[in-house]
């Protein structure tokens, strides 16, 4: 999980980056963190340079106080089951959680 970490901060802080770019991630975990320790350094420090980070569970299996502990906000952590993640009307209801001011930019149908 902190490499995946890593790998985002450095993206989302690239050059690449559109300036109006969204710096949100989408943490998506399906077991317990091994690097739990190292992954909250690793998601203090994006979270520090503005990254939104927003965990979720995508099996029972996964503790959510982990993933808390990694979010930026602990009360967006989401449990969506496996088969459900493609689900719109989820998503519909999520989108604010993902990035907040999207209404204005798209309609999800």
């Amino acid at each position: 999980m902190t490499q995946g970490l890593e790998v985002a901060y450095v993206e989302l802080l690239s050059a690449r980056v559109r300036p109006d770019a969204f710096r949100t991630v989408l943490l998506f975990s399906q077991s317990r963190t091994d690097d739990l320790a190292e992954a909250v350094i690793s998601a203090n420090i994006m979270k520090n340079a503005g990254i939104k980070i927003v965990p979720i569970a995508v099996s029972p299996d996964v503790p959510l106080d982990e993933l808390r502990k990694m979010a930026t906000n602990p009360i967006d952590v989401e449990y969506i089951p496996y088969n459900q993640i493609g689900n719109l009307n989820r998503a519909k209801l999520l989108m604010p959680k993902f990035c907040p001011s999207t209404s204005q930019y798209y309609a999800l149908y």
